[in-house]
């Protein structure tokens, strides 16, 4: 094979259908639900689109979260045609990273399949899902990116459990108090990561967030941040960020099986930290788990 030329270009978000043809070229599908997913991803506020393009042929590329909350980045997204892996996806990373730590940028992101974890045969595209594929591994660790936390993606599916509690939901979502809960929450139930801040960016921009306060209790901030979307029959969410002590797990596990029988669903999905696992067998007594492993790269 010849090495032709490599370049890699930041895509506008005008630009988006070049991203589409990258994908046709990796022999990765969109359909046209996802399709519309990633426009309106691309139009969200500090993201980032770059394509690898080897002798004229856009071959890859990652899409990347400016976070400017946790003064990081988040890898939102790598693709790359399998004939290129080997000889270009350490370039296609690398360039796409800042090459030294600003005051504006200290540590890089991404949520990676743990190795060897077994994965349903569907899983949630990009941008439906933030979460790299195990073949990036290797590459990330060797441009010394670190696993620091373990993310649990809990399944579940129906029937859910009948909630014995509710919860009523805010008329209107103060996006300022919405960020402050996830800030103050963010070592608790949240999980302290420039992708849990993407995906909250995402889910305001298609005005998909919902907050809730107790009716008992005295703060008059929410004590409870969903953000979500629908793939198909599942209601993926993300993020899920509550104050243990001001409303209980299972009234969160009850608002979330609300949600998803509002929309129509008959699986769930969520991202939570380990500690937090429990939360699922409140929701139904059918549910499975995939492990991730949240990787990060000091500047």
């Amino acid at each position: 094979m010849s090495r032709g030329m490599i370049y890699n270009t930041r895509l506008m978000p005008t630009e988006v259908d070049r991203w589409f043809d990258m994908c046709s070229n990796a022999g990765v599908e969109v359909t046209q639900a996802t399709r519309k997913a990633v426009e309106s991803f691309a139009l969200t506020d500090d993201v980032l689109f770059y394509v690898t393009t080897i002798n004229d042929t856009m071959v890859g590329g990652t899409a990347l979260f400016r976070d400017r909350r946790r003064l990081g980045m988040a890898i939102a997204s790598v693709i790359l045609s399998p004939d290129y892996r080997d000889r270009l996806l350490h370039n296609l990373v690398k360039s796409s990273l800042p090459f030294f730590r600003t005051a504006a940028i200290r540590d890089v992101d991404a949520l990676v399949a743990r190795e060897g974890a077994s994965l349903p045969d569907q899983v949630p595209p990009f941008p439906y899902s933030f979460a790299l594929p195990t073949w990036v591994r290797p590459t990330l660790e060797r441009l010394e990116f670190s696993p620091v936390e373990t993310i649990v993606c809990g399944i579940v599916q129906s029937p859910f459990a009948t909630p014995d509690e509710s919860v009523t939901w805010d008329s209107v979502v103060d996006r300022e108090a919405a960020h402050k809960l996830v800030w103050d929450q963010r070592h608790l139930t949240g999980f302290d990561s420039s992708v849990l801040w993407l995906s909250l960016a995402v889910a305001f921009k298609n005005g998909a967030v919902k907050t809730a306060r107790m009716d008992d209790d005295d703060d008059d901030e929410p004590c409870l941040v969903i953000g979500y979307s629908i793939w198909g029959k599942t209601l993926l969410v993300t993020p899920l960020v509550w104050d243990s002590d001001r409303i209980d797990d299972s009234v969160v596990a009850a608002a979330v099986v609300e949600l998803s029988q509002e929309f129509g669903t008959t699986e769930i999905r969520i991202y939570l930290r380990e500690r937090s696992r429990s939360l699922l067998e409140l929701m139904s007594s059918r549910s499975a788990t995939q492990e991730f492993n949240l990787y990060r790269k000091l500047l």
